[in-house]
This record gives C-alpha cells, structure tokens and sequence, in this order.
C-alpha cells in the first residue's frame, strides 16, 4: 500500500484576489504577468451608450479585481503588492483569502469559446421601460419601450395628439428614461 501524498504532494496553489486601482485592471495584470505571475482577469461584452450610440465594450467582470495563481509558502506574494496599478492583495485580517479553483473553473467555463469574454445576456430595455427619445423627429419625446423590431430598431409607445401610438425608431434614437 503506497502512501497517496508522498507520491503526489497536495496542490499548494492558490487563487488570490488583488485589488486594482481604479480602471487599472488591465496595467495591473500587465505588469504581474511580466513578473511571471499567473493571472486571471474575467471580462464581459455588454453593450452601453457612448455618444448617443448603443456600442459594444469589454469591461472587467468585477471591477477592480484580477486573481492571480500563486503558492504564498514558495513564492513571495510582497512583490504583488507593489506591482503598478496593485492596491494589494485582499485579506481577512492578517489572513489571506483563496478563491476555490471550482470558482476561477466555473468562470472560465462560462467564458465564449471564440472570444474568451463573458456576455450580459441582460436586454437593453424590458417590456413597460420608460425611455427618452434622444435622436430625429420625436426628440425629447418620453415613451414607453414595447418591443425590439429587428436588430437595430425597437417599438415605443409614445403620446401624439393625446392618442397613443407605436412608433419603430432606430435603437440610437433611443435613451432609457431617468
């Protein structure tokens, strides 16, 4: 009968959280992995409106965070801390925090295979959203969002002449209201 961990050691790596400085996720892992440091920094594909445009950005999934894979027991973790765009390392305490590998595998699961991003999957305007008409004959019109029409028009519900009315307009000459 052989001894299971003489012949393979438990797995000392662990998932540390590293707080960023604001909006410095991407310096951040930058400079750790020149430091031959393992990191994960999970991103996601939503879409927000940027000069009065519905656009795509990639922004990280948790803002402000990134992990990195390290063994603290072999490997310093002091230079994280210092790392440019590092604030450091998250702990309870004096104690430092591991994410579960089951977690950081769970992440990279959900990730799209052709672009390694998450995707909000979280529609831009639901059914019954009160919404501001921001581009083209009914501009400064309040309405309600009713439905898409296609892939860049949507139905509104908006007041004209004190009737109620459904209009299709182009999902850029749309705001939501507030």
């Amino acid at each position: 009968m052989t001894n299971e961990s003489t012949n393979n050691p438990p797995e000392r790596l662990r998932w540390l959280v590293v707080r960023t400085k604001s909006r410095q996720e991407t310096l951040a892992l930058e400079n750790l992995e020149r430091q031959a440091f393992e990191c994960y920094l999970p991103r996601l594909q939503l879409r927000k409106r940027r000069r009065n445009k519905w656009v795509d950005v990639v922004e990280p999934l948790f803002p402000g965070y990134i992990f990195v894979h390290v063994d603290p027991d072999q490997t310093s973790i002091t230079p994280i801390r210092s790392t440019l765009g590092v604030n450091g390392i998250v702990r309870f305490g004096n104690a430092l925090v591991p994410i579960p590998d089951d977690v950081i595998q769970y992440l990279k699961l959900n990730e799209q295979p052709d672009t390694g991003l998450h995707r909000s999957d979280k529609p831009l305007f639901e059914k019954g959203d009160g919404v501001q008409i921001v581009d083209g004959p009914f501009t400064g019109l309040q309405g309600v969002y009713q439905m898409d029409k296609g892939e860049d028009r949507v139905m509104i519900l908006i007041e004209i002449l004190g009737r109620q009315s459904s209009v299709a307009l182009k999902l850029d000459a749309v705001a939501r209201r507030g």
